[in-house]
């Protein structure tokens, strides 16, 4: 028996969950290299012109950085506007209501509130998450200082830090590293149609080369296909003018998948007829491959004689598969009038003002903030504002949603903790220039990446991995000595984790059934 199998059967599905979620995938190194190259330019400019909130700068390097350039421009976008709102809002709330602290947390409470609500009912809610997380993280820069000049400083350096990372990351991501996803979209078929080809080749060939294709993986590749159409049609206007013949061409793709993973391993007594409508079947996908790829119509070739078409009802899968691409065919032959393009969706939610889904989740957000900003100002403790931060960034509508995010950022916390203070006794010692600076945090970025690049179900700690690390080496234009930065962060945000998953269950709990229903 190998040493692993003495090990409990929870931590080998965790290792086994490690690996799968880890594991190297097409594109994945690519957003790894402009995370780098990203963080690299922000941390000497920032460092170098002396620009505050350096954490905060790296954080939205990768909230913005994401698989494709037209998602990265979205999301960029969006934050801008986000940001430049929330900064605008915030000095006004501070220019009325700076002598009057009651008035301000009210007024200031009514804004996240808003902000959380619409954050809900809206498509582009992202925009006014951003509102609500500056909202509150300004009201932690009133109580560092009652000097009204320092306090604007801030809160305008705060604008400074998330824009203009937001614009270094759209070069980056335009000019240096652009991944379009046209071409992303290409290749996920030719993947899928691989996968196909290869079971294929292992029917008609004997072998066991194939690696098996797992549900799991099917419905993973149909999604994919369909995220990245959509993104394509974005982009480009051929798609948009042909979008009824590409949700054709992708429903095909992912039927030849779903038929390659039902093919036997294996087939030793297959007869001649039955081969022949095998290597007819394989040489059709590689026809649909070659289409896809030179945007040539699809053509289905049928050499097969009547005994040799009966023979593909021995075996349902390749049958469907066949009827699969004929369908395809019939319709790409019949030349079909491209139309109107599909309704958009409403920038509102049907049920806005009717469903009270929406305000109960703001108000628990909201109950949840306030109670950690009590206890923040209560214990005049100022190195737990993540407190607050962290009862907004885990406020998701189910509760398992939220649990799950809330998972996410203490394991992401706690791993860059551990690696802030590893560097702060050991290696910035040690450092004297920029270049030893880069050298420490550009391996830690690099992992944060890999890991924020993979699945929602563990990206989003590689995002709080990152943020934590930098919370605790940039919070100063020098070398930090101070191991109290590293536990009050961490703190900060496991009291912020344990208040909001408190409220969430105390309150209107809100499950994904319910969602469904």
């Amino acid at each position: 028996m190998a040493a692993a199998d003495y090990l409990p059967v929870t931590l080998r599905d965790a290792g086994a969950f490690l690996r799968r979620e880890l594991a190297f995938f097409p594109g994945r190194v690519n957003v790894m290299l402009r995370c780098m190259l990203t963080s690299a330019i922000v941390i000497v400019v920032s460092n170098t012109l002396e620009v505050p909130e350096i954490a905060l700068s790296l954080l939205v390097v990768f909230y913005v950085t994401q698989s494709n350039v037209v998602v990265t421009r979205l999301v960029g976008v969006m934050f801008m506007v986000g940001s430049t709102l929330a900064i605008g809002l915030s000095i006004l709330l501070l220019k009325f209501t700076f002598d009057y602290p009651l008035l301000r947390i009210v007024i200031a409470s009514l804004l996240f509130l808003g902000s959380v609500y619409l954050l809900r009912v809206l498509k582009i809610g992202i925009v006014f998450f951003i509102v609500a997380i500056i909202v509150i993280y300004v009201q932690s820069f009133v109580d560092r200082t009652d000097q009204a000049d320092l306090l604007i400083r801030a809160v305008l350096w705060v604008w400074v830090a998330v824009n203009y990372p937001i614009a270094l990351t759209l070069v980056v991501n335009t000019l240096l590293l652009p991944v379009e996803p046209q071409l992303q979209l290409k290749a996920e078929i030719h993947r899928q149609l691989a996968a196909l080809d290869m079971c294929l080749a292992q029917l008609i060939n004997g072998g066991t080369s194939a690696a098996p294709i797992t549900l799991a993986a099917v419905q993973q590749g149909a999604l994919t296909l369909q995220k990245l159409l959509r993104f394509t049609t974005m982009r480009d206007a051929h798609y948009r003018e042909h979008q009824a013949s590409q949700l054709a061409c992708i429903a095909t793709v992912s039927r030849l998948y779903r038929g390659a993973s039902e093919l036997p391993p294996s087939w030793p007594r297959a007869s001649a007829a039955q081969l022949a409508m095998l290597r007819e079947l394989r040489a059709n996908c590689h026809a649909l491959d070659q289409a896809v790829m030179t945007g040539e119509p699809y053509h289905y070739s049928s050499t097969a004689t009547p005994e040799e078409r009966n023979a593909a009802d021995t075996i349902p899968a390749a049958a469907e598969s066949q009827r699969a691409l004929r369908a395809f065919a019939d319709l790409a032959a019949s030349d079909p009038a491209s139309g109107k393009p599909p309704a958009s969706e409403p920038m509102l939610a049907p049920d806005a003002w009717t469903n009270p889904a929406y305000m109960r989740f703001s108000l628990k957000t909201l109950l949840a903030v306030l109670v950690c900003y009590v206890f923040y100002n209560a214990v005049d403790w100022q190195g737990i504002h993540t407190i607050m931060l962290t009862c907004v960034i885990v406020a998701l509508p189910s509760l398992g949603a939220s649990a799950q995010r809330a998972l996410l950022r203490v394991a992401g916390a706690a791993i860059g903790s551990a690696l802030a203070l590893f560097m702060v006794v050991f290696v910035v010692p040690h450092l004297d220039d920029i270049v030893g600076l880069l050298l420490m945090t550009l391996p830690v970025v690099a992992f944060g990446a890999w890991i924020s690049a993979g699945s929602e179900r563990i990206g989003y700690a590689g995002v709080q991995l990152i943020f934590t690390f930098s919370l605790a080496l940039f919070e100063q234009f020098g070398p930090t000595v101070n191991l109290t930065e590293i536990r009050d962060r961490l703190v900060g945000i496991l009291l912020g984790v344990g208040v909001a998953t408190f409220v969430q269950m105390s309150f209107w709990r809100e499950g994904e059934g319910d969602v469904l229903r």
